[in-house]
C-alpha cells in the first residue's frame, strides 16, 4: 500500500512539473510583437523625440550606423526569417552598455529603446555577432 502512494506522489509530480513546462513554453511561443506606437512622441516642452526604425534583415542591421538625439527611440524589427537578439557590445557579455539587450526577438518581433543620454553605442546580434552597428546619440 505505501509503494502504490509513492508512485501515485511521484507520478502526480511528474505531471504537476511537466504541466508547469508545458504553460511556460506555451507562454514563451505565443509573445507577440510589441505594438507599434507613433513616429513621433512629443516630449516636455517644445522638443520632439523621434522613433527611428533599425531593421534586421539577411543578416544585417539597416541601418549600421545611426546619429539620434538624446530622447529620441530606436525601434528595432527583426525581419529576418529567425531569432535575433540585440545586444551591447563586446560578445558574448555586453557588458559595455549592459542596459541595451533586447533579449530573443522571434521574427516579426521588435524592441524599443530609448536614448537618455548622450553616447555611442556599438551593438551586434547576440546569435550572429559579426552583424552589427553603431547608433550616437547626441
Amino acid at each position: 500500500m505505501d509503494q502504490k502512494k509513492v508512485l501515485v506522489f511521484a507520478a502526480a509530480g511528474i505531471l504537476v512539473v511537466v504541466g508547469a513546462y508545458m504553460a511556460l513554453y506555451r507562454q514563451t511561443q505565443n509573445q507577440e510583437a510589441m505594438p507599434a506606437k507613433p513616429a513621433v512622441e512629443e516630449t516636455k516642452g517644445n522638443a520632439v523625440s523621434k522613433v527611428v526604425q533599425v531593421t534586421y534583415q539577411n543578416n544585417t542591421f539597416n541601418p549600421k550606423s545611426l546619429e539620434i538625439n538624446v530622447g529620441d527611440t530606436v525601434e528595432f524589427v527583426n525581419k529576418h526569417i529567425a531569432t535575433i537578439r540585440a545586444s551591447a557590445n563586446p560578445h558574448p557579455f555586453h557588458e559595455s552598455f549592459p542596459e541595451f539587450d533586447s533579449d530573443t526577438l522571434q521574427p516579426g518581433q521588435t524592441y524599443r529603446f530609448t536614448f537618455v543620454k548622450a553616447m555611442t553605442l556599438d551593438y551586434h546580434n547576440h546569435f550572429n555577432p559579426g552583424a552589427g552597428g553603431v547608433i550616437t546619440a547626441r
